[in-house]
């Protein structure tokens, strides 16, 4: 997670399935969402009021709110009113401000709750120094209440209907949210297992994390893509294990603008009985995980899984059931 997403995480809104205008619809398997996939990492296109150009958003599982540059609030008509929370102005600046959901975007808007809060910034930078992030961020709030298949293959994101079971194949997936002690659901944070190096590795469901990569990370790895690109993330308790095993192991050193974080890269990455790899692990501090992400989530977790594990499959997470699954694009 960037620092503005772990400063935005917050109790999340169960929401109503409504359909998006102009996307593909089939009442059995549900909603073609209009998705950009780039570099592994998912952009949707939501419509604006009076037939404006559509708002370009990154959506992301591993954020907790919903945020709009300033620009993208004018554009929907949003009534603005000061941000009084200290800690958020302080990470995120004076001119935070905060802004309802609109009629047009509850109407117009699949996921989006009603009673839903916009957070609104002159930019939506994640980290200081990395680019804007087009228009703003979907994050948890709006995948919760919902079930949702990530297609990478073929480059879809599907809302599906309340009814829907995955197909004859689809190997299931052990997921977990973190509930009171009545059982009811307190965080919408996906907990799940990966192996690597044969250690079972605790992880957030992270479909937006991120890396913008140091020219220095650019020239060694030399591959043509982007400095911006899905990633996934590891403590650094982990990666000194690897480290510690595998010398051999390719590391990057100052791989990540501004927080100067390395990379490494693992062989191998197994989940629900497939295997991804190799795969680049971004360093994350051991605080992160232990004094920030775990509490909210269903047990401790050491890293984030991220669209660069997820690329060669179909996963389908069902929010309201805890239930997933993953499958092999045919």
């Amino acid at each position: 997670m960037t620092s503005v997403r772990a400063a935005l995480v917050s109790a999340a809104l169960v929401a109503a399935v409504s359909p998006l205008p102009g996307a593909a619809a089939n009442s059995q398997e549900g909603t073609v969402i209009a998705a950009t996939f780039a570099d592994d990492r998912v952009y949707v296109d939501m419509p604006a009021p009076a037939g404006g150009a559509p708002l370009h958003l990154f959506t992301d599982s591993g954020g907790g709110s919903l945020l709009l540059s300033k620009a993208a609030a004018t554009r929907l008509g949003l009534t603005l009113r000061p941000e009084l929370d200290k800690d958020l102005l302080a990470e995120l600046g004076p001119e935070t401000q905060i802004g309802g959901v609109t009629a047009f975007v509850a109407r117009e808007w699949a996921g989006v709750p009603a009673r839903a809060l916009f957070t609104v910034m002159p930019e939506v930078v994640p980290l200081l120094g990395w680019p804007a992030v087009g228009d703003g961020i979907l994050g948890r709030q709006w995948f919760a209440g919902h079930t949702w298949t990530w297609d990478y293959p073929r480059r879809k994101l599907i809302l599906r209907p309340p009814a829907w079971r995955p197909a004859r194949g689809a190997r299931p997936l052990d997921v977990a949210f973190k509930t009171d002690a009545e059982g009811h659901r307190v965080s919408n944070f996906a907990r799940m297992t990966v192996r690597v190096d044969g250690e079972d590795l605790p992880v957030l469901f992270d479909t937006g994390a991120t890396t913008v990569l140091t020219p220095t990370a650019l020239k060694a790895l030399a591959d043509g893509k982007p400095p911006i690109r899905a990633t996934s993330m590891m403590a650094h308790r982990v990666i000194a294990r690897w480290r510690a095993r595998h010398p051999d192991w390719r590391v990057v050193e100052d791989a990540q603008l501004g927080t100067h974080s390395l990379m490494i890269l693992a062989p191998e990455v197994e989940f629900a009985g497939r295997k991804a790899g190799p795969v680049w692990f971004t360093e994350r501090s051991d605080e992160t995980y232990d004094a920030f992400m775990s509490p909210m989530m269903s047990a401790p977790i050491v890293g984030s899984i991220g669209g660069n594990v997820l690329a060669g499959v179909v996963i389908s997470l069902d929010y309201p059931r805890s239930k997933a699954w993953v499958q092999s694009c045919p």
